[in-house]
């Protein structure tokens, strides 16, 4: 039997309470509690009224969760058209995404194989996790991971600026860097 969770299952999981969901929610990255952000979650998935709008928040998103069902082989195929598109809003040959395939809990509904998630991850150059919002196997995890992918990026893109070298602090004890 098709589990009865929406293609938001995933998001809404992550959510710490999904009954105050408002597209905007505060996200603790590491265990140790010292990383945390505020970050924003647009599922437009099948709602072909917000077809117009997907560039433009594809322009403005700094990474990306590209969700399939393992259990519906057409979702699957979709991935690919929409990793192109959101290379090409960004004009860029890379950027931060991560290839989940949702509803793993479902093995007996499977259409799509692991291996060929793997596979077409390894194509996209892109990290490949399965999971399920229904048993909240791996929900946490992807999000947590695509804040990595994310940050690993930023960093690639514009390092920290060095310290400056000076030995005495200026009086007001703040260390400015001008360019």
């Amino acid at each position: 039997m098709e589990s009865q969770k929406p293609p938001q299952a995933l998001i809404l999981e992550c959510v710490n309470n999904p009954e105050l969901y408002t597209n905007r929610s505060q996200l603790r990255v590491d265990s140790s509690g010292n990383v945390s952000g505020c970050w924003f979650v647009l599922d437009t998935a099948g709602q072909e009224e917000f077809g117009a709008m997907r560039e433009q928040y594809m322009r403005t998103g700094e990474g990306f969760l590209l969700v399939f069902s393992v259990t519906d082989r057409g979702s699957f195929e979709e991935i690919y058209k929409f990793q192109r598109q959101i290379l090409r809003v960004k004009d860029r040959d890379e950027f931060p995404m991560i290839l989940v395939g949702n509803k793993a809990d479902l093995e007996q509904h499977r259409q799509v194989t692991q291996e060929e998630g793997q596979q077409l991850a390894r194509q996209l150059k892109v990290t490949y996790m399965e999971a399920s919002a229904k048993i909240r196997m791996n929900v946490d995890q992807a999000f947590h991971e695509l804040v990595r992918v994310i940050r690993k990026f930023q960093e690639q893109e514009c390092p920290p600026s060095p310290e400056p070298k000076s030995k005495e602090k200026d009086k007001s004890g703040c260390h400015c860097v001008i360019f």
